[in-house]
């Protein structure tokens, strides 16, 4: 999704995100202030998260070839990834998930359907501030 004009806004994100849908609707918000690359599952976002060095994660709780703990594990265990910020974005907001999340190193736990877009662009320019 980054062309070449995004290309020259420095700090990159990655979403990954199995929802197209959703990852077109944050495109069109993020990409104004970054650049944005985004992957379907939690394998090729590890693969793109080594590769990219991304600034910010955000990732989904839900993916179909594992669930979001298992991916900030993974990114955490990893001295290429592990200190890249995680947000986690989805639509699960029951407090067992939450408290998992945090303690595996995640910067945030955002519920989709809690935050217009708009909030979440501030969310993220203050973690990336």
């Amino acid at each position: 999704m980054a062309t070449s004009k995004t290309l020259s806004k420095g700090k990159k994100i990655l979403i990954i995100e199995d929802e197209i849908a959703f990852v077109k609707s944050l495109d069109s918000v993020l990409s104004k202030k970054y650049v944005i690359v985004s992957a379907e599952n939690g394998k090729e976002g590890f693969k793109k998260a080594k590769k990219l060095k991304p600034d910010l994660i955000m990732l989904d709780m839900i993916l179909p070839d594992c669930n979001g703990i298992e991916v900030i594990r993974k990114l955490k265990n990893d001295k290429t990834t592990r200190d890249i910020k995680v947000v986690v974005l989805t639509s699960l907001g029951d407090a067992d998930n939450i408290s998992k999340v945090i303690q595996v190193g995640c910067q945030d736990y955002i519920v989709k359907a809690d935050f217009s877009l708009n909030e979440i662009l501030n969310k993220i320019d203050e973690i990336l501030a």
